[in-house]
């Protein structure tokens, strides 16, 4: 449903390109967006594996959720509209996640942690709000000590990246 992949779904069609459609995400959060996926491939599901058995042979990693407290509010400030919108939908707003990326004491929490318990979650994959939070935390983990790297559809921080060198270092 992403704006930029049907863009070049529909360019490989305008030049008959054939279409396989491969997602982590089947179902969309969003009401809106749900139809929108299954209409891509025609309502056409040829096979489907569930995570237990690609956890199992290793394809996935066992995930460990670690919830940190960090002592802000993150609804503060959030609007009528935005409070209905959250009990509509599982995905924040936009404009709340911003908030929440720019809460300062919220991340220098997060990296505190990470730097505590680095041994702990090494590897560790951290869930930014959006991809600024994500440069911004990756900053300030490097600027630690720590090695970090951030995976993105475009680099605000004017940096680059190889993406395959940066999961085969998270796989390593």
């Amino acid at each position: 449903p992403a704006p930029t992949f049907r863009r070049v779904r529909e360019l490989a069609e305008r030049h008959g390109a054939l279409r396989l459609g491969l997602t982590a995400t089947p179902t969309r959060t969003s009401q809106a967006e749900r139809p929108v996926l299954s209409r891509l491939f025609d309502d056409h599901v040829v096979t489907r594996i569930e995570a237990p058995p690609l956890v199992e042979r290793g394809v996935l990693a066992r995930a460990t959720l670690v919830r940190v407290p960090t002592g802000t509010t993150g609804d503060a400030g959030m609007s009528a509209k935005e409070a209905r919108a959250l009990g509509e939908h599982v995905e924040l707003p936009a404009v709340w996640l911003r908030r929440l990326a720019a809460l300062a004491p919220r991340n220098e929490t997060i990296v505190r942690h990470l730097i505590e318990h680095r041994r702990r979650y090494r590897p560790a994959l951290v869930v930014a709000c959006d991809v600024p939070h994500a440069a911004l935390l990756t900053r300030r983990l490097v600027a630690e000590g720590l090695r970090a790297r951030y995976v993105a559809s475009y680099r605000p921080d004017g940096t680059t990246q190889d993406v395959k060198d940066t999961l085969e270092a998270f796989r390593r």
